[in-house]
């Protein structure tokens, strides 16, 4: 059966416009959202929640300028705490080690904080001056006769 040019061309018009609605409505059809979810954060993109979030804005720097200085740790309504950050250890692997090719800029640390013994959770953490964010610690030992909990931040940038 010969195919007339008319059928030929309707074909592909409605292949055309199904293709285009589809992609339009994909995001909608697979709970997506439409708009702009993101936003650029020194080059790279980050996603609108965690603008709020001043976590994202810390980096080691941050950290390493409040050594020795008290924190509040918040569970739920059941658990505040003090305590105090210890130490602020470079987690960035050597070169040596690191198989594949470095694309952007890496941050690896984590936080030491000294005082009671706590059970693994996100906490609200609040502190003078850098105000309250959320951080996953986890009991990571005992130093001399105090409890340690430890908090890793890992952020690769690609």
């Amino acid at each position: 059966m010969p195919i007339s040019r008319r059928i030929f061309l309707r074909a592909g018009s409605m292949l055309a416009l199904g293709t285009a609605a589809s992609s339009k409505f994909a995001k909608v059809a697979f709970g997506q959202k439409s708009d702009d979810s993101e936003a650029m954060v020194m080059g790279f993109r980050v996603p609108n929640a965690s603008m709020n979030d001043p976590l994202t804005f810390f980096t080691k720097s941050t950290f390493v300028a409040q050594l020795n200085t008290r924190f509040r740790l918040r569970l739920g309504r059941s658990i505040s705490v003090i305590v105090t950050l210890v130490a602020v250890n470079d987690l960035m692997p050597t070169k040596d080690k690191v198989t594949g090719p470095i694309v952007g800029s890496r941050e690896c640390f984590s936080l030491i904080f000294s005082g009671k013994e706590l059970p693994q959770g996100t906490y609200t953490v609040e502190h003078g001056a850098l105000g309250r964010f959320q951080l996953l610690l986890v009991p990571s030992g005992i130093q001399g006769s105090k409890p340690q909990l430890e908090a890793v931040i890992n952020r690769s940038f690609s």
